[in-house]
């Protein structure tokens, strides 16, 4: 199996919630609901990452800036080409 097959199945397997392009995991959901970001009510990846980027500049949470790039590394290996 390649290095890339297995991180695909393994976000596959660790991912609870799928809208549209976002993806994350039971831990990420409870933590952005923590911070009250409705992840249901984006489009894209791209605007709730500039909506949690945009918090962390005023409030920094060690949580929310880790769900953010556990967010956005998925997105790079779920839309990159390979």
């Amino acid at each position: 199996m390649k290095y890339d097959d297995i991180v695909d199945e393994t976000i596959k397997k660790n991912t609870t919630y799928s809208n549209k392009d976002i993806y994350i995991t039971e831990e990420e959901k409870a933590v952005l609901e923590k911070y009250a970001f409705d992840y249901r009510k984006y489009d894209s990846l791209s605007e709730l990452s500039f909506d949690i980027e945009e918090y962390l500049n005023d409030i920094y949470e060690e949580d929310l800036e880790y769900v953010l790039i556990n967010m956005t590394d998925r997105n790079y290996y779920n839309n990159t080409n390979k």
